[in-house]
């Protein structure tokens, strides 16, 4: 129905659905949203707790690797325990010594981290492909509009009992509301008027045949959009009977806003698991299949097991995907109507498919629709290490590659940090001075030195020398003498304090220098030295680098591990070991040599996709997290995917308190140490969180040391999220315990604080009882684990722990009795009730890099409306200020002493973040433009790959497939036609006489020599004729002599298996071609070129290379091989 009118000279057209039916309203041709009243909807027949992102892990209260003498209150008065403690674990500062006891002190300050780059910002190139563009339809909608509510036997949808759709007047309000949720508020309402519709559905039988109704109006023409309401009541009414939880409506208002194109963002606790089930579901319709991707397998296990019973009442199946399981076992979960897997494990399944060379081999099928959990850490912190599917080199390969990385690594070894080398923290690199190459240079060429030289013993004479010279060159231009002469010139000190002090004055210096410099290009005239960056010798050029690097930016227990004689990978983000992957391009063998350990072959790269990319292939995305609204901005423009901000069940009361900022790490510790133990004393659980595993481990024995039990967590425990980090992370909300944590361990899992604060249960008895008081404990006959959380403060045996349940009578004087019984006896009675906690602290050891890592840790407490307080500490020589600050930290120490000076100083911790923030976010960007030209290729190469494989020989050709012999024919005629001209260009004389000899010498080189025909026509039209006949010529004799156990189709097969591995070749080495590219398109930004445009023109024109390699190999070996065995067979058969 249509509707006219004019305001003020503007014509306005509503569209509204017929009376009797439910659909879209459009004002001028535009879909309005919709908007119902605002408020929650609380259903008292909701479970208790919303949260159902996993089971909680429960188990008692062990703390580990402590010195304590911890009070334990008994019945009978206070018991000791004690166990070891370690001595605090030494932490080593960026360049300073190590530190020991329990303490921290200020790592020294060294050039080192002192000389940074000027940045380069090229001119913005084109903005790269959107991760969607658009949502997309699950079938195109024909004419016929849906009219009922599906299920006529449960209630018609015909008549005055339909939902009539939303006023004019509401989808206005919607559109122009500043609830960011206003559309899917209205949304709801036909999401409830459908509830009451399939209210009668309770036997599976039922709900699976009005999902089969679903299904075959998908057919009929709805779109997924428009079902979306029906789908949505119908998955609510599912999880409520099931699983005994009716999701809430805010978790409704997730599931609406994250259908397709949009990211949820979700509180810690308000159950995004159940919130899950409702997209999962409407996607399956379509009979396409729905993914859900989470960020490890122990989540994708416990999702799946707790939403399985909700879809198979729906009527459609669900699968699990894990890393370990059997190609069968995986093909079966992919083909389910819901999978759980994991990204790794989405990831590289997708490559092995991609390298496989039976159809029957894949277990994928084609992707439809994916929702992320944790859409942050896989699309942001994940996007640019790329997936990769590598091989192994050879023998000959990896004793090169060893005897050079060892080389150089004990070249670096020995040079001196700030004089030969600099690092640059903040654009993290790693570089030589103008002294640094003068000394490897020399190094290198001393080493490669023949004795066979007639001038080797002046060489080695003069190299040996230019050893001294050079450090003492050194030392005079960027080291010792460098305070001295600045002292005489800026502070105006006379030459007698120099002579005193042992050093040379300014004019001394600059004549010792002058000659020394003399010196040196005589000697560099008689030994040069090795040229380092000679064209033939780049390959060295990165073993070097990579040793730079090793030394001078990564770290032990921050950047990586050495676990069972192994580097393994310490992920930045989530602070845990990545277990499988390794640092490409040699960094990896580099890390390994500096430790000492036997390096591991270096790999080349078979199959690569980054994540972005990789859900680029999907028809529809979404995503949820509880931290998405800071990269917003970046989630739109680069990924195009919008962020909704779903408000939360309940009313949040967490306090995060302003930045605590402290001038040393010294003062910040001692300050976290003191509050750490005034809160244990409090019986409140307290998550210590640091950004790397060294800092991890020094906090916690810094904790012991000072007599506070705790346990810890971090990448040197557990090596990835498995279920013993989870138990970890869920017992930190026990009362009076205290957790070390790196910042994402355990994530997807949550803290949920004790109800009772039962270590202040347990001091408040101790107290009676050491009065000699007869103490009754009261406890909830309804919370039957209130038994088992005592344990963890009294030393209750197994059988005395039972008989609490049971326990009656009077308690004795000075003893305590536990009852779940009413009693009228004792001196003192205490209820657990009476004894609140629902409380978590969170006290942050320092701001990270990004403020999605700071918010995922303060959404740790105060989750589901309870208690929670967070607590950033902050020092002036964290990474944040020391590294990204742009204000010297003595001018900044003193601003800490004035009035309002923490505020300014927090701006400007607020303002650091910032900047790294985009930094990082730029280097995705920038991640993002290179790898779309590899993804073009990508998508170009394994297209037709999939079909290659795809086509079997002898078998008939489908639309989907390619003709072998004719694809062959092709890339023949082609290579060999191509031949001949590249090698007309090589010859002398006249035309004829140039392409003559061209022909013999392709012929040669093929061994297959091809006869021009006379005729008119040019050359190659004729010679492509002549090639194609002699082709099939050729073909035909050896399927004509062929034996008889040969089989009918070996050519094809022959061919086609030819083909496919010298495409595989090709692409191997295109990928290594484009990394090279990718590497040095960086230095076309000194030429005054857009590095991006260079990289485009050199990555096409090696993408034509590779094509033309792929076909003149094929078509080189096939012709030799097939010349030769028609030779034979003829041979045989005469």
């Amino acid at each position: 129905m249509t509707l006219s009118t004019t305001s003020q000279g503007v014509s306005i057209t509503y569209t509204m659905p017929t009376p009797g039916q439910w659909g879209p309203v459009q004002l001028n041709g535009q879909t309005l949203p919709v908007l119902p009243e605002p408020g929650l909807k609380d259903d008292p027949s909701t479970a208790d707790d919303a949260d159902t992102d996993g089971p909680a892990v429960g188990g008692g209260y062990e703390p580990a690797g402590l010195e304590v003498n911890l009070p334990v209150p008994t019945g009978d008065g206070l018991l000791w325990r004690t166990s070891g403690m370690p001595k605090p674990t030494k932490l080593i500062g960026d360049d300073g010594p190590a530190v020991g006891g329990g303490y921290f002190t200020r790592p020294f300050q060294s050039t080192v981290n002192g000389s940074l780059f000027e940045e380069f910002i090229p001119p913005e190139p084109p903005t790269p492909q959107k991760l969607l563009p658009a949502p997309k339809q699950a079938e195109t909608k024909t004419e016929k509009t849906s009219s009922a509510a599906p299920g006529q036997e449960v209630a018609p949808a015909e008549g005055p009992s339909a939902f009539q759709g939303p006023t004019v007047l509401e989808s206005l309000q919607a559109k122009f509301s500043q609830d960011p949720v206003a559309a899917q508020r209205l949304e709801l309402k036909s999401v409830e008027f459908y509830e009451k519709q399939f209210a009668n559905i309770k036997t599976p039988a039922q709900f699976k045949a009005q999902t089969d109704k679903f299904k075959e109006m998908i057919k009929d023409g709805m779109t997924l959009d428009e079902l979306r309401p029906q789908a949505y009541a119908l998955a609510r009414l599912s999880a409520q009977e099931t699983l005994g939880k009716k999701p809430y409506d805010s978790q409704m208002l997730g599931a609406l806003s994250m259908d397709a194109g949009t990211i949820a963002q979700m509180g810690t606790g308000e159950g995004k698991t159940l919130t899950a089930l409702m997209p999962l579901y409407l996607n399956s319709l379509s009979g396409k299949g729905s993914h859900l991707v989470t960020v490890n397998d122990y989540l994708a296990q416990a999702g799946f097991e707790e939403l399985k019973p909700a879809l198979e009442k729906l009527g459609v199946s669900a699968g699990l995907v894990l890393k370990e399981m059997t190609p069968d076992q995986k093909r079966a979960g992919y083909n389910a109507d819901v999978t759980y897997l994991s990204n790794d494990t989405l990831g590289f399944d997708y490559l092995g498919d991609r390298t496989v060379t039976n159809p029957n081999d894949r277990v994928q099928r084609a992707p439809h629709f994916a929702l992320l959990d944790e859409a942050d850490q896989v699309l942001l912190d994940e996007a640019r290490v790329p997936l990769i599917i590598a091989g192994l080199q050879g023998d000959e390969e990896v004793r090169g590659a060893v005897e050079q990385g060892q080389l150089f690594n004990n070249l670096v070894k020995d040079l001196v940090p700030g004089q030969d080398f600099r690092i640059d923290r903040k654009m993290h690199s790693a570089f030589l001075t103008d002294v640094g190459q003068d000394i490897v240079a020399n190094e290198v060429g001393l080493l490669e030195l023949r004795k066979d030289d007639p001038d080797y013993k002046a060489k080695l004479a003069a190299g040996s020398e230019l050893r001294t010279l050079l450090r003492e060159e050194a030392k005079i231009t960027e080291g010792e003498t460098e305070l001295p002469r600045e002292l005489v010139t800026q502070r105006g000190l006379k030459a007698a304090w120099c002579h005193l002090l042992g050093r040379p004055t300014e004019t001394e210096a600059s004549k010792n220098l002058e000659a020394l410099r003399e010196r040196k290009q005589e000697l560099l005239d008689i030994f040069p030295g090795a040229n380092l960056y000679a064209e033939d010798q780049m390959d060295r050029v990165r073993y070097l680098q990579n040793a730079l690097e090793a030394r001078g930016l990564f770290r032990l227990g921050k950047d990586y591990a050495v676990e069972n004689g192994e580097v393994q990978i310490i992920d930045e983000f989530k602070g845990r070991i990545s277990e499988g992957r390794r640092f490409t391009q040699g960094l990896h063998q580099a890390l390994e040599i500096k430790e000492g350990l036997d390096p591991k072959p270096e790999t080349y790269t078979v199959a690569s996709i980054t994540y972005p990319n990789l859900f680029r292939r999907y028809e529809r995305v979404a995503g949820m997290t509880g931290t998405a609204e800071s990269s917003k901005k970046e989630f739109s423009e680069v990924l195009g995917l919008n962020v909704v901000n779903v408000p939360p069940n309940k009313e949040r009361k967490r306090v995060d308190h302003p930045d605590k900022i402290f001038a040393t790490q010294e003062a910040k510790f001692a300050a976290v140490t003191e509050e750490v133990r005034n809160l244990f004393q409090e019986g409140i659980p307290v998550l210590v969180a640091t950004r790397s595993v060294e800092m991890n481990q020094y906090v916690s024995a810094l904790l012991s040391s000072e007599g506070i039990p705790n346990q810890a967590l971090d990448a040197q425990d557990v090596k990835t999220n498995t279920p013993e980090e989870n138990a970890i992370i869920a017992t930190a909300g026990q009362s009076g315990v205290i957790t070390v944590a790196t910042n994402m361990a355990g994530r997807g899992v949550d803290i949920k604080p004790d109800a009772v604060n039962y270590k202040k249960l347990a001091v408040a008895c101790d107290s009676a009882c050491r009065e000699g008081k007869a103490v009754v404990v009261q406890l909830d006959p309804k919370q039957p684990d209130q038994v088992d959380r005592l344990k963890a403060w009294f030393d209750l045996p197994e059988d005395e722990a039972d008989k609490v349940k049971v326990a009656q009578g009077q308690p004795e004087k000075g003893k305590v009795l536990f009852t779940t019984e009413p009693t009228t006896g004792g001196d003192v009675v205490l209820k657990a009730e009476d004894f609140p906690g629902k409380k978590l602290v969170v006290l942050a050891t320092e701001r990270n890099l990004d403020q999605r890592i700071d918010d995922q840790l303060r959404g740790r407490a105060g989750r589901q409306g309870a208690p929670g307080e967070t607590q950033f500490y902050v020092s002036l020589e964290d990474d944040l200020m020391r590294i990204y600050g742009d204000e010297d930290r003595e001018k900044l120490k003193k601003l800490l002493d004035k009035p309002g000076g923490e505020d300014k100083i927090r701006k400007l911790s607020d303002e650091a973040q910032e900047r790294v923030q985009n930094m990082n976010a730029d280097a995705r960007l920038q991640t993002a433009k290179f790898d779309q030209v590899a993804n073009k290729q990508r998508e170009v190469v394994w297209g037709f790959r999939d079909k290659w494989v795809d086509s079997r020989p002898g078998q008939p050709v489908s639309d989907d497939q390619m003709d072998i012999g004719a694809t062959v024919h092709d890339w023949v005629v082609e290579a060999y036609t191509t031949a001949v001209g590249a090698a007309m260009q090589e010859q002398k004389g006249n035309s004829e006489a140039r392409l003559q000899g061209a022909l013999a010498q392709v012929g040669q080189d093929f061994k297959f020599p091809v006869e021009l025909p006379e005729g008119k026509g040019d050359w190659k039209t004729r010679l492509e004729t002549a090639v194609r006949g002699q082709l099939s010529s050729v073909e035909d004799s050896i399927n004509t002599n062929r034996p008889a156990d040969l089989h009918k189709d070996f050519l094809e097969t022959y061919q086609w298996q030819t083909a496919l591995q010298n495409l595989d070749k090709g692409w191997t080495n295109q990928l290594q071609v484009l990394e090279d590219e990718k590497q040095g398109s960086n230095l076309e930004a000194y030429a005054g070129r857009e590095p991006e445009q260079a990289y485009i023109e050199r990555a096409f024109k090696a993408f034509d290379e590779m094509w033309n390699y792929v076909k003149g190999e094929t078509t080189k070996t096939l012709l030799q091989q097939m010349t030769e065995v028609n030779d034979i067979l003829k041979t045989r058969n005469a």
